[in-house]
């Protein structure tokens, strides 16, 4: 499918963010946010941002002798929030851990559907960041992936 133009291409939070949001809440049945949704959030959910968005070195050249990149590097991060009394202790935040991991890892589900323009080819954590916030009895966890993006040829205006 055709981007209606070079810009949208490179929109690379809204696509991605989107993507894993869907995933996470049609897949994995999670409650997800993306950096930007006005919603009002409680716990349990899963808050995603994408951000180091880095070309690496593969260019999609258009005629014009323009050298478009279009493989890209970047880290999602998902943070794992959870009240440790409503949501039954560790466990639950734990086995939410882990569907976040298994459903994001799982490549078959950034479907040309959710990512027309975009298909990510690599998602490796890069590591995890646990703290708590015992006022409000919350558990949270920070996930940080590293997501390659590669831009399909099809997307090109």
């Amino acid at each position: 499918m055709s981007a209606p133009s070079i810009e949208a291409i490179f929109q690379f939070e809204e696509a991605i963010e989107n993507a894993a949001k869907s995933i996470l809440t049609n897949s994995a049945g999670l409650t997800a946010y993306r950096q930007h949704d006005t919603a009002n959030v409680s716990a349990p959910f899963v808050a995603l941002q994408l951000s180091g968005v880095t070309a690496t070195e593969t260019q999609h050249a258009d005629g014009s002798g323009n050298g478009w990149p279009s493989d890209m590097s970047a880290t999602l991060h998902a943070t794992v929030i959870t009240n440790r009394v409503k949501e039954g202790g560790t466990s639950t935040h734990n086995a939410t851990l882990g569907k976040v991991r298994r459903y994001l890892y799982d490549l078959s589900l950034w479907s040309d559907s959710l990512l027309p323009y975009h298909k990510v080819w690599m998602v490796m954590e890069n590591g995890s960041s646990p703290t708590s916030s015992d006022d409000d009895r919350l558990d949270m966890t920070a996930l940080s992936f590293q997501i390659r993006i590669l831009i399909r040829e099809t997307a090109w205006p």
